[in-house]
């Protein structure tokens, strides 16, 4: 089962608290955490923007697996993070429309 979410920014919101709500590992919370410092402060997200979450739901556990979560880092860049079958992130910067 495929979740896919676009969750507004709320003022306080944090990585870890957003994918907290989306059950995600937290091995894989702390790994997009540490992906996204290169390029932006995880708690301080810019409250109002969308992320755009991507999780799949284990049916054997009870946490999710994170497939694709795109933030912004500022009004104009917004990065996108995903994961692979190898389990090994990867991150892209969409074009803006």
């Amino acid at each position: 089962i495929i979740i896919h979410e676009n969750y507004e920014i709320k003022s306080g919101d944090s990585i870890q608290k957003i994918l907290k709500k989306f059950s995600v590992k937290n091995s894989e919370i702390q790994k997009i955490i540490t992906t996204y410092k290169n390029y932006g402060n995880p708690s301080q997200l810019l409250a109002g923007n969308k992320i755009e979450i991507i999780v799949k739901k284990n049916e054997t556990e009870k946490n999710n697996t994170i497939v694709k979560f795109s933030v912004p880092v500022t009004s104009s860049t917004t990065i996108e993070i995903t994961k692979n079958e190898l389990n090994k992130y990867h991150v892209f910067f969409p074009k803006e429309h």
